[in-house]
């Protein structure tokens, strides 16, 4: 009688119980996917944003530069190497894009591609920019793509905002932690600049991008003029 009627209810409250805890669960899963789908949307816009928004401007900038050329056929022949090795890196981050594959070339290890990057950077601009790459070991790739991004994203902002003619790029390893720098002797960048998402000059991004492999980034002008971006990631927490 009794001992049987409450262990009917005691199934029954267990059923239910069951019952909303895997409807819970559903929608656990179904916000996770949407969170999985937002952040990768996300991804993508950053990755259009850093590769061929900025092949694209390069090769806008260096059409004007050959229209400006007048009889210089020599400069002009320079340019047209570039618009065609900027036209073909274009491409291969699109395909890459759409493949849904890595968009860094980054097989040499981070310093070659940074000393590739730096090396392209100088060719487009004539901003000579003074290296210095340590020996920061063997990194993930993943930690590699996000400080390579940030460095392309930094050099941009060097060349389209800062009005710099000279700019220096470090990389270096100290008790476990990475940096990335890359200053100039340009006009600087306003406090609300550094602190704002909508600024325009790419520093959100850079901040997600860092964020999500435990990383930060800080953005200051210098007192004697110029702007400093240092990005960090404690590598040794990983």
């Amino acid at each position: 009688g009794v001992w049987f009627t409450t262990e009917m209810r005691a199934g029954e409250e267990n059923a239910r119980l069951l019952a909303e805890l895997t409807a819970a669960q559903g929608q656990l899963a179904a916000m996770h996917r949407e969170t999985g789908a937002t952040a990768e949307r996300e991804r993508l816009a950053r990755e259009l944003h850093d590769t061929i928004a900025q092949n694209l401007t390069s090769l806008v900038m260096l059409a004007q530069r050959g229209q400006n050329r007048g009889t210089d056929g020599a400069g002009m022949r320079d340019d047209l190497e570039l618009i065609e090795q900027v036209a073909r890196d274009a491409l291969t981050e699109a395909r890459a894009l759409v493949a849904a594959t890595a968009t860094v070339p980054v097989d040499g290890g981070l310093a070659s591609a940074l000393t590739r990057l730096v090396a392209t950077f100088e060719r487009e601009t004539r901003i000579e920019i003074e290296t210095c790459l340590d020996e920061v070991g063997a990194l993930p790739r993943e930690l590699e793509v996000v400080l390579l991004r940030c460095a392309q994203e930094a050099l941009a902002n060097v060349r389209k905002h800062s009005g710099a003619s000279r700019a220096r790029l470090a990389l270096g390893r100290e008790a476990g932690a990475i940096t990335l720098t890359v200053g100039d002797d340009g006009i600087g960048i306003g406090a609300d600049d550094a602190a704002s998402a909508h600024s325009g000059f790419g520093l959100e991004g850079m901040r997600q991008r860092l964020a999500l492999v435990g990383g930060t980034l800080r953005v200051a002008s210098l007192a004697g003029g110029g702007t400093e971006l240092v990005a960090t990631i404690r590598a040794n927490e990983r």
